[in-house]
This record gives structure tokens, C-alpha cells and sequence, in this order.
């Protein structure tokens, strides 16, 4: 009996002390390698989806995230019959493809491949506009079309199909302002009433009258139907989309629109490339988008910004457009911080692009889709750019304080001047040092020359009370570079006996 009156007090001491240990103790975590920014033969890419996961199951990547353009249509329509007369210019995108197609496609990738994890995503660019003339001046451009956003997580067909962009009809909607688009029926009417109507005129010869029909009335109702008919074909189905492409540059309201609905399905939206300029012509047409960095700034509540290729010299540099945003979410005057995660931009293997050259590192307790999209969603992965000779490793990150411990994406609720811990390595290159810089609100606070592998225990000398802030580190070795996601720290007094 004695025995088990021992046996269950010591089980209820495991049930109690479990629940006093911290999340990092109680869920084992394990750092997982990914690519993001796939695209394949369903999309611009050249390889099937099939030839992309042996690809990566070959290097030891088992997450994939697959980012077919949600849709690739621009068009120039003349005024005022802009969708008759009008010029479009498409490529392959995931509407075209079916998004049925595509999610049933990506779910038999998944069950034939039980090691892997495929997990659809989409590429989106909610908004576009033209400014200059065809044929006046010759200077047609079209404007920021790829200020774009990374769309991971949406759960149905519908949510993909409702995507709000410029040229998506699915997008549009009704609203009080259809009602204008029905006028051409109230010209149509007057057009048959015109033609129905019948006018003679009276003659007189000697002491005889004639009637003569006259036609006119005919022929201007002819015209007004032909006319109202066309109008009716341009407007129909008399939805109204939210933003045109005619109507000059709206800000940067079109995205955060984009981010909204996202949000509405649970699903993660991250800025693509932000850094990146695109001049391209296409005939006599040209295509521009500047880099757009501080449009981080201007949105909010999206889940993140892809740091590789383009978004790291002067979004995620210390003291950059991120650090900004981290600040201010530490001040309360965000309700979400922002993430970081590397984009690979892969369609085809050519020289100077290799598939696994940007890795997103995961940060999860097992290899299923749901672990993924939590890990991304909560902070839990670091960027890496691996177009080095050698795989630069983050191996560990986190910050103490007594018996609390809080990884990447969490907050440490500190009493005391926390403590970093940092294990770093290149095991695949011969090199003696690896560059660890600390970041601290924005700045660097200390910079280390460890040895490969690094292991790195920093007391910070910081300790103010009833602040928050963050920690994250950048970690450079020949031809790779790390960036992490940062670590908040929540300082509170003292407790007093």
C-alpha cells in the first residue's frame, strides 16, 4: 500500500512540476531545414513538383513551400469601354492551373512522400497601375507590380479564388455603387421605345392626301441599342473591385487590404523581397517597381518579411526598417511583431542559383504541416543565406534568467539581467572563426570572433524594469549569413520577501 501511496504522490508531483516548467522545457525542440519560395511546372517554373521534393529530399531538406503566382494578368483597357478594348498580358499562374487541381496535387505529393512535408502557399500582387500613353507619348509603364506578398496557410480553394488583386474577377464585388453600372439599360429601353415609335408625314396633291413613313426616330433607337448593348457586355457582371489600375498609385491601402483578408482565414502573409528593383520593357510597355521598405513600416498586423534575398542590407541591417518595427510592437504601438524568413525565388537551377542557396530554419517539436505554419507563425525559424561553400548552423539561441528560458519568438519575463546563450557552426568548411554580432533594440552590442563551432555565454549588463525589449543575433562566415528572429525580454521588479 505504501508503494502506491509513493507511486502516486510522485506522479502528481510530475502532473504539478509541469505545469511550472516553461515551454521550452516542456516541449523538445528540433531545428529543421525548409525551403520557401517554390515555383514549378503548375506556374513559371520549369521542374514538377515531384522532381523539386526528390531534389530537396537529396540534400536533407524536408520542408517545402510552394509559392505559384495566385495570378499573372495585366491589362490596358481604352476608356470608356476598358474591358472590350483592351490588351492583357498573362503567364501561367495557380487560377489558371485550378486551385482544386493544384491543393489535391500538392496533398498526393504528401501521402507519396511521408518523410516530406509539401505545404501550399501562393504569390500574390494585389495591386498594379499605369501611368503615361500608348500612343501619344509612348511612355506606357506599369507600376509596382512586384510589390508583392508571400500568402502561406489559406485553407480553401475559395480563399485562394478570393484573393483581392487587380484583375482577379473573383475579387470584385456588389456594392451601392453597382447600381450605376446598369444604365445602359435605361438607354436600352429609350433605344426600343425609339424604334417602336412610328411617324408619318401628311402630303397633299390636288385634293388627295398621302402619308409618307419617316424613319428617322428608327434609326437613332438602332444606334442607341447597339450602343447600350456594349456598354451592358463592358460592365457586366456589374461588380465593382475595390482598386483599379486607372487611377494612379493608392498607397499602400491595396496591401494592408490583402493582409486583412488573410487574416480573416488565419492564414500568413510576408513581404517579398522587399529591396529588390524591377525595370524591365516588354515591347513598347515598361514595368517598374522600386524597392518598397518602408512599406513595412506603413502596414501592420502582417506576419512577416522575407530577409534573403532582398530585404537584409537595409530592412534587417541593425538599426534598419525591423528594428523600427520590433521597437515599436516592444512599446505597444504594434499589436504583432514581425518575422524573418529566407525566400528562394526558385524556378529553375541555373548558374549562381542552386535550389537550397536560401533556407528557412524551423524551430519545431515534430514534421507535420500544422508544426510548420506554428513555428512561422510565432517566430520560431531563422533566415539563412547558404550560398557559401559550407551550411552555416545556428544551432542554439536563448536567453536566460535563473530557471526561466525563452527561444526565439518568445518573451522571457526577466528579474534580472538576462543571459545569452549561442552555438554556431560550419562543419562543412575549414574555417577558424565565425562572426557573431548581438543586437540589442537596433544596435549591436557586441560583436564575437568565436571559434568553429562557436559556443558564446554573454551576461548583458541591461536590467530596467517595466521595459520590453528584444535581443536577436546575425551570423556570418565565408559565403553564409544568418539572421535570426528575435528574443523579447519583459523586465520586472524584483520580488521582495
Amino acid at each position: 500500500m505504501k508503494c502506491k501511496h509513493l507511486l502516486f504522490y510522485f506522479l502528481t508531483f510530475l502532473l504539478f512540476t509541469s505545469f511550472l516548467i516553461g515551454p521550452a522545457f516542456a516541449i523538445e525542440y528540433t531545428f529543421v531545414p525548409g525551403v520557401i519560395g517554390i515555383h514549378t511546372d503548375m506556374g513559371t517554373g520549369i521542374y514538377s513538383l515531384e522532381e523539386i521534393v526528390e531534389k530537396l529530399g537529396e540534400k536533407g531538406i524536408p520542408v517545402v513551400i510552394v509559392t505559384e503566382h495566385a495570378l499573372i494578368r495585366c491589362e490596358y483597357g481604352l476608356f470608356p469601354l476598358r474591358r472590350i478594348v483592351r490588351r492583357a498580358f498573362t503567364e501561367k499562374s495557380l487560377l489558371d492551373y485550378g486551385v482544386e487541381n493544384y491543393l489535391n496535387y500538392i496533398s498526393r505529393i504528401n501521402s507519396s512522400h511521408p518523410r516530406m512535408v509539401i505545404i501550399p502557399g501562393t504569390e500574390v500582387a494585389p495591386f498594379y497601375y499605369w501611368t503615361g500613353s500608348y500612343f501619344k507619348t509612348k511612355d506606357l509603364t506599369m507600376h509596382n507590380w512586384h510589390k508583392q506578398f508571400l500568402a502561406i496557410g489559406l485553407n480553401k480553394a475559395q480563399d485562394f479564388k478570393n484573393l483581392p488583386m487587380v484583375s482577379n474577377p473573383f475579387s470584385a464585388h456588389y456594392t451601392w455603387r453597382s447600381i450605376y453600372l446598369f444604365w445602359p439599360f435605361i438607354s436600352l429601353v429609350l433605344g426600343i421605345w425609339l424604334v417602336r415609335k412610328r411617324k408619318v408625314q401628311r402630303l397633299r396633291f390636288e385634293d388627295r392626301f398621302f402619308t409618307i413613313p419617316s424613319h428617322p426616330h428608327r434609326i437613332l433607337g438602332i444606334i442607341i441599342i447597339i450602343l447600350s448593348g456594349l456598354f451592358l457586355f463592358n460592365n457586366f457582371p456589374f461588380k465593382i473591385a475595390t482598386y483599379d489600375q486607372y487611377h494612379g498609385d493608392q498607397g499602400e491601402a491595396p496591401y494592408q487590404g490583402l493582409i486583412d483578408y488573410a487574416n480573416q482565414g488565419d492564414a500568413l502573409t510576408f513581404w517579398s523581397l522587399p529591396e529588390a528593383t524591377t525595370d524591365v520593357k516588354r515591347g513598347e510597355v515598361r514595368s517598374y517597381t522600386p524597392p518598397f521598405p518602408e512599406s513595412l513600416l506603413a502596414t501592420c498586423n502582417y506576419t512577416g518579411f522575407t530577409a534573403f534575398y532582398e530585404g537584409w542590407r537595409k530592412v534587417a541591417n541593425p538599426g534598419g526598417i525591423w528594428d523600427k518595427i520590433l521597437n515599436e510592437y516592444c512599446e505597444g504601438k504594434r499589436e504583432r511583431p514581425v518575422w524573418a524568413i529566407g525566400e528562394v525565388d526558385y524556378r529553375y537551377t541555373r548558374p549562381g542559383k542552386r535550389i537550397d542557396d536560401v533556407q528557412t530554419v524551423f524551430l519545431i517539436s515534430q514534421l507535420n504541416q500544422e508544426a510548420v505554419l506554428d513555428a512561422l507563425r510565432k517566430g520560431r525559424m531563422y533566415a539563412l543565406d547558404n550560398r557559401g561553400e559550407g551550411t552555416l548552423s545556428l544551432d542554439s539561441f536563448v536567453i536566460k534568467n535563473n530557471d526561466r528560458v525563452a527561444i526565439m519568438g518568445e518573451t522571457l519575463i526577466s528579474q534580472n539581467k538576462p543571459t545569452i546563450q549561442i552555438k554556431a557552426s560550419c562543419p562543412a568548411l575549414k574555417i577558424e572563426k565565425i562572426k557573431v554580432r548581438l543586437i540589442r533594440k537596433g544596435e549591436i552590442i557586441k560583436v564575437f570572433d568565436a571559434n568553429n563551432p562557436a559556443e558564446i555565454t554573454y551576461e548583458d549588463d541591461y536590467y530596467k524594469p517595466g521595459e520590453k525589449i528584444y535581443y536577436r543575433i546575425n551570423i556570418a562566415a565565408p559565403g553564409s549569413k544568418i539572421i535570426s528572429n528575435p528574443i523579447f525580454v519583459k523586465f520586472t521588479p524584483l520580488e521582495t520577501e
